[in-house]
């Protein structure tokens, strides 16, 4: 995988962590009571079946170190990820990391998810890479 890539995964990670603490009060939690929060809260990771393994693994994996709870699905066309995305929230995701198979085809059940409180970061790579350029770091 790309360091892109790998920045990118790392950085839907880190905002959905950044939302979840505006949630809590923009961190006002004392360390074990923030790790208990942490613990009970579920992240939905929805991605497309090809060419996604590698960053599904690096937003698993920096999550999981944040102390979040992680479930990803893959999925090879639109409605097979609609599916899942239900899946998810019906299962209680907190929050959702999405990559939509089609274009605006999660857009529907994504506004669902928002009216229901549930925190939705789209992946973007290149929002991670202005992200990144912000911060001073090589693009």
């Amino acid at each position: 995988m790309s360091r892109r890539k790998a920045w990118a995964a790392s950085v839907m990670a880190l905002a959905v962590a950044a939302a979840f603490a505006h949630q809590t009060g923009g961190g006002e939690l004392d360390g074990d009571t923030l790790a208990r929060w942490q613990s009970t809260r579920l992240v939905g990771v929805a991605l497309p079946a090809v060419g996604w393994q590698e960053e599904g693994d690096v937003i698993v994996h920096r999550l999981a170190q944040l102390g979040y709870g992680v479930r990803v699905h893959y999925a090879a066309d639109a409605p097979t990820q609609v599916t899942q995305v239900r899946a998810l929230l019906d299962g209680g995701a907190h929050a959702l990391v999405a990559v939509p198979v089609d274009s605006g085809s999660l857009d529907d059940v994504l506004a669902q998810a928002r009216t229901q409180g549930v925190v939705v970061v789209p992946y973007d790579d290149e929002v991670a890479h202005d992200v990144q350029l912000a911060l001073g770091g090589a693009a």
